[in-house]
């Protein structure tokens, strides 16, 4: 009996693992379809008064998304970690592109906490008409929170720019087409990296819908790889 449990577990594994690359691109194709709805409450061309009126009559939609981008961010991160950690011949670079991958899932939820939770609270809850001085104070916390919630954004983008490079770096040692899904991420690593640095573009609404997209773009790549990768050329 023990020997037959011993053999089974190989199996199991295997099992676990096609269950997580399955969540894995489910998560990819859910979290590019949520951020396409996030939602453009305001523009810094829109007066003060009209950007809190339209911040506090979207705010559930608000919650929404950002409640269900910070949700499947954390099970990505859950997932890769379950994925990559079964890796033979595991680097140092893959246990740094799961380190920089986590720090950039959590500053993206703090920019998410900022953006969806901390200011359609406040907005909501901000006493109207305004006043010459309470339009000039709201000004600035909306300011303020736009400049904040692009501090964590752009500092996420980072992050997830060095993960996928450490992460296709380390495959393209690996054989198979897990290589493919290596060089993939050089790609998409260095090209976010260099054209977010050189302003290309930046972290507005479309902005951040291609970075999302490119990203769990990759996380899919690597999910179908596990997933559909023969069982005898499996990394695993």
């Amino acid at each position: 009996m023990p020997n037959n449990a011993a053999s089974n577990e190989p199996q199991r594994e295997k099992l676990s693992t096609k269950i997580i690359a399955i969540g894995l691109l489910l998560i990819a194709l859910l979290s590019i379809a949520v951020a396409l709805n996030h939602p453009e409450p305001a523009t810094r061309n829109d007066t003060t008064a009209t950007a809190l009126a339209s911040i506090a009559g979207q705010s559930r939609a608000i919650f929404s998304v950002h409640a269900t981008l910070i949700v499947l961010m954390l099970l990505t991160a859950i997932g890769m970690n379950g994925l990559t950690r079964n890796l033979r011949r595991n680097s140092q670079l893959t246990m740094a592109a799961m380190a920089t991958m986590g720090l950039s899932m959590l500053s993206m939820s703090l920019a998410a906490l900022v953006n969806g939770f901390a200011v359609p609270i406040w907005a909501s809850a901000y006493p109207v008409p305004l006043s010459p001085e309470s339009d000039a104070a709201a000004r600035a916390i909306l300011m303020f929170a736009s400049s904040l919630n692009r501090v964590f954004a752009n500092a996420a983008v980072l992050l997830s720019s060095f993960s996928l490079l450490f992460f296709g770096i380390s495959f393209a040692a690996k054989p198979g087409a897990l290589r493919l899904v290596g060089g993939l991420g050089c790609m998409i690593g260095l090209g976010t990296l260099v054209g977010f640095l050189k302003g290309a573009f930046i972290l507005d609404y479309h902005g951040f819908n291609l970075t999302n997209a490119l990203f769990y773009i990759w996380i899919a790549a690597f999910a179908g790889y596990i997933l559909f990768a023969k069982s005898e050329r499996c990394e695993f």
